[in-house]
Parts: C-alpha cells; structure tokens; sequence
C-alpha cells in the first residue's frame, strides 16, 4: 500500500507571502502526513499559475501527470 497525502487548496494572503509562511505550512502538513503513514504526497495546480508551480518545485515537488479539462 502506498498512501498519498494530497494538499487540495491552500491560500497565503499577499501581505504574507514571500515569507517562508506558506513554505512552513507546507512542510508542517507533510511532516504530519508522513507521521499518519502517508508516503506519497500530491498538489494540484493551474500550469498558468505560475507562481505556485514554481513555490511547490522549490519544495521539491516533480511534474507527474496532465490534466485536460473542457
């Protein structure tokens, strides 16, 4: 069994980014996710939503899968 931790929204307001607050919030929710046995953890974001993309590869999340929407 492999069980997958996955973030579904997460929102910093903007006074507050570039912080590290987001980053540690990230972390905290992994390290617990990792505590309750998860060994996989997932984040879906919008590819134009660059910034996130970029936020969620620094803390070293990869490219997994595509998804197409109408």
């Amino acid at each position: 069994m492999n069980p997958i931790a996955e973030i579904e929204n997460m929102y910093i307001k903007e006074k507050y980014r570039k912080r590290g607050v987001g980053a540690a919030l990230v972390k905290a929710v992994l390290k617990l996710a990792k505590q309750k046995g998860a060994r996989r953890f997932r984040v879906e974001v919008l590819i134009k939503n660059k910034s996130a993309v970029k936020f969620y590869r620094k803390l070293g999340f990869k490219d997994f899968g595509l998804v197409l929407e109408k």
